[in-house]
C-alpha cells in the first residue's frame, strides 16, 4: 500500500531514502562518488573564511569529542574486570586519539591556506576549484579503493561493534 499524501506533495517516502543510502553504501563506486562530491564540496570554501563558530568547532571540538568517545570505550571495555582503570589512565589513553585530531586539524588548516596560495604562484586560474576536484577525486578513490577491499564503513544499520569486531 502507498501513502498517496508523500505521492501527491512529492515529498520522497523516508523509507525509500533509506534504500538509496544502503545501495550507495553497498556500491564501491556509488559510495566513492558521494564522499568525493561531499569532500570536494567542502574545500570549495577555505577554511579560513568559514565563520569563526565552526572553525573553531571543527579544531577544537573534534578532539573533544574524539577524547571523551576513546574515554569511553576504556570505561566500556573494563567494565566486567575487578580492576577499573584509573582516572590518570583514562585520560592518558584518551588524550592520545584528541592530541592526533587537534595536530591533523591545525596542520589541515595550515595546508590549506599553503596550497592555495601555491596555487596562485603557480598560476592556476580558480585554485579553489581545483583543490575541490582534486581532494574529491583523490577521496572518491579512496573510498572507493575501500569499499571493493571490503574495509568497513560505519553504516546507519550496523554498530560499531559489528563494524570493527
Amino acid at each position: 500500500m502507498t501513502d498517496t499524501a508523500s505521492q501527491l506533495d512529492g515529498a520522497p517516502r523516508i523509507d525509500s531514502v533509506r534504500a538509496l543510502v544502503r545501495r550507495i553504501a553497498r556500491s564501491p563506486r556509488a559510495t566513492g562518488a558521494a564522499v568525493g562530491l561531499l569532500n570536494g564540496a567542502a574545500v570549495l570554501v577555505p577554511m579560513r573564511r568559514w565563520p569563526r563558530p565552526l572553525r573553531e568547532g571543527v579544531l577544537w571540538g573534534l578532539p573533544i569529542l574524539v577524547g571523551l568517545g576513546a574515554a569511553s570505550v576504556v570505561l566500556r571495555e573494563s567494565a566486567g574486570r575487578r580492576e577499573r582503570p584509573s582516572a590518570g589512565g583514562v585520560f592518558a589513553v584518551s588524550a592520545g586519539p584528541a592530541a592526533v585530531v587537534f595536530a591533523v586539524g591545525h596542520l589541515s588548516f595550515r595546508l590549506d591556506h599553503a596550497a592555495e596560495a601555491g596555487m596562485r604562484r603557480l598560476g592556476v586560474p580558480a585554485p579553489r576549484l581545483a583543490l575541490a576536484v582534486l581532494a574529491g577525486a583523490v577521496t572518491g578513490l579512496q573510498a572507493a579503493s575501500d569499499a571493493r577491499r571490503g574495509t568497513p564503513s560505519p553504516a546507519p544499520d550496523r554498530t560499531p561493534q559489528q563494524i570493527w569486531g
